[in-house]
């Protein structure tokens, strides 16, 4: 403070302001950690639960590319039986051509 007449000075007022100020970012740290260690429980559990659906995605993601390469299979052998059908449905028509020519000829 000033030495005459008791008045402070604005650089004493100003020291002042800055022990409050620092006083209060104190103050407002240690509310912040309270409220930090308050949310933690919520947090954790938050954690927890991306975690377990994490794990379970993964789970599905797995079970999904198995069905595909199955389906995947499937599609190929419902191919070949296919090609198959058809190619002996030829040989029948074929055989059947073949039969009617010879009993043409008998006759």
């Amino acid at each position: 403070m000033a030495e005459s007449g008791g008045e402070p000075t604005n650089s004493d007022i100003i020291n002042c302001l800055k022990a409050i100020k620092c006083r209060l970012g104190t103050v407002d740290k240690s509310h912040l950690l309270k409220n930090l260690r308050n949310a933690s429980p919520v947090s954790r559990k938050t954690l927890n639960a991306c975690l377990a659906l994490e794990t379970r995605i993964k789970g599905v993601e797995q079970r999904v590319d198995r069905l595909e390469h199955a389906t995947q299979g499937a599609g190929f052998a419902v191919a070949e039986v296919t090609s198959l059908m058809k190619h002996l449905e030829k040989e029948r028509d074929n055989i059947e051509d073949d039969i009617a020519y010879r009993k043409s000829q008998l006759m």
